[in-house]
């Protein structure tokens, strides 16, 4: 399935895509023209949208028709991130241990430092799509004004938090970040390597997309990352072993402050407040049971049909 240019792609380390189409419900329009970037690592927005006023730690792109690219090429920072695939020996003594792929422990000294939890489990009452559901509740919750994901040092880490899973993330777009955060010691990392959103959200009725659109969009959106990678303390995981860490396609809900909400701050055509429901949800999501003490994790993704890339690293105590 192909899409015109009038598809939203946010990407928070998330990436996030929110977006929808011009066109009918069941054959989207394609589209020549190209359109303003809005919200995040990578966005595509609709014809119909005004000009994006992005401008802290955001990158917009101008988007030809995806029918024939798949997206934007122009616009991306993959050039300063081709450093991503660190030559970490430990990568394969990481995925090659006899243990199962989420009981993985650092090599350093061999001591199990952190644990990888279970891509297939419930953990804390909620399986993977439920807590990347709860992962955009918190991004897209939270007001523009000092929001974490604009935050390139981590002093914003502890906005939001709450409860036995504490949210990282990456960025909307633009060059790579490094941040220090303290996260409780009875709390486990939720992170996402690369994920996105796709709903209706900030459009007019007129330019509204399917269900079965934006599901099949987000997950086109996701099928189009060519490289991949989680790295924690010097351990690298790459495309291959973190296959089992994508939740799939799923809906979900998010609700949004009435004002200095992430859409506003993007220039979306129409306001937006309340809840937002149904969105369709994809991506690889890892949650990371980490023993006190300092850590270093870094997620990079990239997409060249979308001319994406995101690239962050955090420097995290637990304490």
């Amino acid at each position: 399935m192909t899409h015109s240019s009038s598809r939203i792609a946010t990407f928070a380390l998330s990436i996030v895509v929110t977006g929808c189409p011009a066109g009918d419900d069941s054959t989207p329009a394609a589209d020549d023209s190209s359109s303003s970037g809005i919200e995040g690592s990578s966005s595509t927005s609709p014809t119909t949208a005004p000009p994006t006023t992005s401008t802290t730690a955001t990158s917009t792109t101008d988007v030809p028709d995806t029918s024939s690219t798949g997206g934007p090429a122009d616009g991306s920072s993959s050039s300063s991130e081709s450093t991503s695939t660190s030559e970490s020996s430990s990568s394969s003594s990481s995925s090659d241990d006899e243990s199962s792929s989420d009981d993985e422990s650092s090599s350093s000294g061999g001591a199990q430092l952190y644990e990888l939890l279970d891509p297939d489990g419930v953990h804390f009452g909620l399986d993977y799509q439920g807590w990347a559901g709860a992962w955009w509740q918190w991004c897209r919750g939270l007001p523009a004004t000092d929001h974490p994901l604009f935050d390139d040092l981590g002093t914003e880490c502890a906005t939001g938090q709450g409860g036995d899973v504490f949210f990282l993330g990456g960025t909307f777009g633009g060059a790579p970040v490094m941040r220090t955060c303290t996260t409780p010691a009875d709390t486990v990392v939720l992170i996402p390597i690369v994920n996105a959103t796709w709903d209706n959200a900030g459009y007019s009725e007129a330019d509204w997309w399917s269900d079965e659109m934006n599901a099949e969009g987000v997950a086109e959106f996701i099928d189009s990352v060519d490289e991949l990678s989680l790295e924690i303390d010097g351990d690298l995981y790459e495309n291959d072993e973190l296959a089992a860490y994508r939740v799939g396609v799923y809906q979900s809900s998010y609700d949004v402050p009435a004002k200095d909400n992430l859409f506003e701050y993007f220039g979306y055509d129409e306001p937006v407040a309340g809840t937002v429901d149904p969105t369709f949800g994809d991506g690889y999501y890892v949650m990371i049971d980490l023993e006190p003490g300092e850590h270093e994790i870094r997620v990079y993704a990239l997409s060249g049909a979308y001319g994406f890339s995101v690239d962050a690293s955090y420097t995290l105590t637990v304490e």
